[in-house]
């Protein structure tokens, strides 16, 4: 199981985010995301879809310490970039496959 978190950013804390920092639980493989978050435990409700179609978790500073120990690995910006590039070329791929189904 592979599962990554990138660097830890500084963020403008919301209602729903009260944190100042963030940073992002992501996988190549969406299964492995899902247990992981859930072994680290985060709530299955808390996965997110980014607009480019990565599913992750953001997490503080604290939960990105505790994902590294328990084996996620860390990633850098470019490197995550990777992950963000898998899941677009995904999503591209099963919407032409949607679309010539419909032709």
């Amino acid at each position: 199981m592979r599962v990554f978190v990138d660097a830890l950013l500084p963020c403008q804390p919301t209602p729903q985010w009260r944190w100042p920092e963030a940073c992002h639980l992501l996988s190549d493989d969406l299964d492995a995301l899902e247990l992981f978050g859930r072994r680290l435990g985060l709530r299955d409700n808390w996965l997110q879809w980014s607009r480019s179609g990565t599913p992750h978790f953001d997490l503080t500073r604290h939960m990105r310490t505790r994902a590294l120990l328990m084996g996620a690995i860390e990633l850098s910006r470019q490197e995550a970039d990777l992950i963000v590039q898998f899941w677009r070329r995904r999503s591209a791929a099963a919407l032409a496959r949607l679309r010539s189904e419909k032709a």
